[in-house]
């Protein structure tokens, strides 16, 4: 609640009675309380806590310069002094309250911020021993698949020369042998064995 002014409102109104009312001769603690009353009204009410000090302020002058001119007034200034202290006790409260608040945020933040931390690395961890398990077992997949290939290529590749080597010899025998099929041969096979 914003105060502009010279426009009085309700609660400057009720303020500057309930100070009146303790300011008189004969007040006690039923005031007090009141006044503790009005500071949770005021918190409530969202009246910053210069509004008030604003409102004490000119209902204080007020009543004073109201007041006898040939009265003292610092029993009047302290008694407005404990009334001031009963209203603005909410605001304290409130204050406290808020700085314990962010304490405790803060403290839980910092956890947080500590296990999110803790979660991450673990995270890490686990994502490097699973990276590092895949790249063992496509190593010992390399490893067998080279090792399969070699133990291939040997024999297909003797197989290959043989192959060849015959297909040559054969094509050669088809060419020689003419008329007599069967002595090109005998000589082919004479050869085999003794090689």
């Amino acid at each position: 609640m914003r105060m502009e002014p010279g426009n009085t409102t309700t609660f400057e109104l009720r303020y500057r009675g309930a100070l009146e009312t303790y300011l008189e001769p004969g007040a006690d603690e039923t005031q007090l309380i009141a006044a503790l009353e009005l500071g949770k009204i005021a918190l409530a009410d969202e009246v910053s806590l210069l509004d008030l000090l604003a409102i004490h302020h000119v209902s204080l002058e007020s009543l004073i310069r109201g007041s006898r001119r040939n009265a003292d007034v610092q029993p009047l200034l302290a008694k407005a002094i404990e009334f001031l202290a009963q209203v603005a006790a909410p605001f304290e409260m409130a204050q406290r309250g808020w700085r314990d608040i962010v304490g405790q945020l803060r403290l839980a933040n910092e956890a947080l911020e500590e296990r999110v931390a803790e979660r991450t690395a673990a995270l890490q961890a686990s994502e490097l021993e699973r990276y590092l398990m895949k790249a063992e077992r496509l190593s010992g997949l390399g490893s067998l698949v080279a090792g399969v290939a070699h133990e291939l290529s040997t024999p297909i590749g003797n197989c290959l020369t043989v192959s060849t080597s015959l297909m040559r010899r054969s094509s050669a025998l088809k060419c020689r042998s003419g008329d007599r099929p069967v002595a090109p041969f005998k000589a082919f096979c004479l050869r085999r064995r003794q090689s």
